[in-house]
């Protein structure tokens, strides 16, 4: 580690220096093939629930809130409850499909060794 890290500021070779990396882990990143129905018969899933994002994306919680406005003001039209978990799928569907292609990207770029990393972007998803 601080062969790669041991130029950036003192404090983050203080931080490699001082930890042990005992309770360091490696998970996997898992991912669904395609995305599940975000509704069922009167149950509706936001969030994670609906549409498991990866980490890399940093768009977890800004989805999960996008999904809890759009079903608010789709229920407040007071329309029938199949209509407007169809319209909620329909209408959120596509920026997700983004963000899921996104993630990919930025998966393959963070697994890539640091001398092979992207320079000056973003590591990000967005639409």
């Amino acid at each position: 580690m601080i062969d790669n890290f041991g130029s950036w500021n003192p404090l983050i070779s203080s931080i490699i220096e001082g930890s042990s990396y005992e309770n360091a882990h490696i998970w996997r990143v898992y991912e669904l093939e395609k995305l599940n129905p975000f509704y069922h018969e009167n149950v509706v899933f936001i969030g994670d629930a609906a549409h498991p994002l990866i980490p890399f994306t940093s768009q977890g919680v800004t989805s999960a809130m996008k999904d809890s406005f759009t079903l608010t003001n789709l229920l407040v039209e007071g329309n029938d409850l199949q209509e407007t978990f169809r319209k909620y799928e329909d209408e959120r569907r596509p920026e997700i499909n983004i963000h899921i292609k996104n993630g990919r990207a930025l998966l393959e770029q963070f697994l890539l060794p640091l001398n092979e990393q992207p320079k000056n972007t973003l590591p990000i998803s967005y639409k």
